[in-house]
């Protein structure tokens, strides 16, 4: 839970400051745009690394669970090579989105350099913990912090989203 106070008080305002960088408009699955700097989305391809590179992606934060990676277990690998700093954050479907995990991505991406592109299958768990963020810390409405979840990538796990703010 210490983590998660930590994360409150750093992130209290605002999850990434405004330093100049720029978003770069990737073509993934499930592109969004959360916050200047930041990309998420589903799965990228090996093609789609290598463009997110040279469009200046400087961190890619995988959020899918270490069962699901085996199939695309050339990530890191490509990442090393290409000099993008890479973090994983299983999360682990419905039972994944938690204050915890949310507090380590946001940490992740306030330590980071941008720009970020952070990703899981789809871009769903990325809403998810977006929304608890916006609920959490940011002290948004239920239905302000799904608004933000759906502009993160927010789908099926909304259900869930609004049960884990629900229990604040």
């Amino acid at each position: 839970m210490s983590l998660f106070l930590a994360v409150f008080v750093c992130f209290s305002s605002v999850a990434v400051a405004d330093d100049g960088v720029k978003t770069p408009k990737l073509k993934i699955k499930n592109v969004k745009y959360p916050l200047k700097g930041v990309v998420s989305g589903g799965q990228p391809t090996k093609q789609e690394f290598l463009k997110a590179q040279s469009m200046g992606i400087k961190t890619v934060i995988n959020l899918r669970s270490k069962g699901e990676i085996a199939k695309y277990a050339f990530e890191e690998k490509l990442l090393k090579k290409l000099a993008i700093k890479y973090i994983h954050i299983p999360v682990y479907g419905k039972k994944g989105i938690h204050k915890e995990n949310m507090a380590k991505l946001f940490k992740a991406l306030k330590d980071s350099p941008k720009p970020v592109l952070i990703h899981c299958a789809s871009g769903n768990r990325v809403g998810a913990l977006f929304a608890l963020k916006a609920a959490l810390v940011d002290g948004k409405s239920v239905e302000d912090a799904v608004t933000i979840g759906k502009k993160a990538g927010l789908t099926g796990l909304e259900a869930t989203v609004r049960t884990v703010i629900s229990k604040k």
